[in-house]
């Protein structure tokens, strides 16, 4: 939970706050809101700081206002949170500030307890604190198991970090891993409780998106990228963005580990040389200029 007052400047953040974000109350209070923090964006990527602000509908209607969005965290990932924002009103009823408390909106114990089990059997990636390229076959054997027995559908969106070495030539390997890590975390944190995310190797990653057909996989994966896209690393003063291409594969009734990654990676190609920041399925190539955004 956070005060702002009639201008949104932050006046009282909790403990809670510092938590779920990771920004310390010495680091926000007296900013406003809107000064680069939470930065909250829509599903679709779409910035909600300006006339959509939830606090700036709760004064302008004078009453509560309840939204789910996509919050900044300081390490550049985002968070989905559900936020209340409500006014606050002085005895005579005007209205002095606002409060906004937001919920941690993922699956938050069951992805704490896959990090404790993947570190209890060595499977989790040490950079990015998740899964590692053997977890990520692990699952995948599973999935196909599945659908072998049951004819549960799923799937796979093998995604690589667009321009990844100029990231690493301008800025240095430190901050590329601080930018692997963001990715990572961003792919991870925005799943269903039922999906996985890890990092397959390099700069490049894996969901997998159980009981969906392709067609689901796909909102999965426009999803997915857009929020990569709007999420960034400050080093040294400077906002480090990246954006990934991706390869959309829906697993077949013969499928191995080996085949399903390489026809993700045949469309992961077919993304990268249509000009990045997009994804290719079995249906053709996705035109990221639909959700408003640009390619890195």
């Amino acid at each position: 939970m956070y005060l702002v007052d009639k201008d949104r400047r932050i006046v009282d953040w909790n403990a809670a706050a510092e938590r779920l974000t990771g920004y310390k109350k010495q680091e926000v209070v007296g900013k406003c809101c809107g000064d680069g923090i939470l930065e909250h964006v829509d599903e679709f990527g779409n910035s909600l700081c300006g006339d959509r602000c939830p606090l700036l509908m709760a004064a302008r209607l004078g009453m509560d206002c309840r939204s789910d969005v996509f919050m900044h965290h300081k390490r550049g990932h985002r968070v989905p949170v559900h936020v209340l924002a409500s006014p606050i009103r002085a005895e005579s009823g005007e209205i002095t500030g606002m409060v906004e408390t937001f919920t941690d909106n993922t699956a938050k114990l069951e992805l704490l307890e896959r990090a404790r089990e993947l570190e209890r059997i060595a499977l989790i990636d040490a950079l990015t604190g998740i899964g590692n390229r053997r977890y990520c076959e692990q699952q995948i054997r599973r999935a196909i198991d599945g659908l072998y027995r049951n004819g549960t559908p799923f799937g796979v969106v093998l995604w690589d970090t667009d321009n990844f070495k100029s990231i690493n030539d301008r800025y240095g390997h430190a901050c590329g891993d601080a930018v692997l890590r963001m990715v990572g975390q961003s792919l991870a944190s925005n799943l269903r409780s039922l999906d996985f995310a890890g990092r397959w190797g390099g700069e490049e990653f894996i969901v997998l998106f159980h009981n969906s057909t392709a067609a689901g996989g796909e909102l999965i994966a426009r999803r997915l990228r857009v929020l990569v896209q709007r999420s960034f690393v400050m080093w040294d003063g400077t906002r480090v963005a990246v954006t990934v291409s991706g390869g959309v594969a829906q697993a077949r009734p013969d499928e191995t580990v080996d085949s399903l990654y390489c026809r993700a990676d045949r469309l992961l190609y077919q993304a990268k040389a249509a000009g990045k920041n997009r994804f290719a399925s079995d249906h053709g190539i996705e035109a990221p200029a639909l959700d408003g955004c640009t390619a890195a």
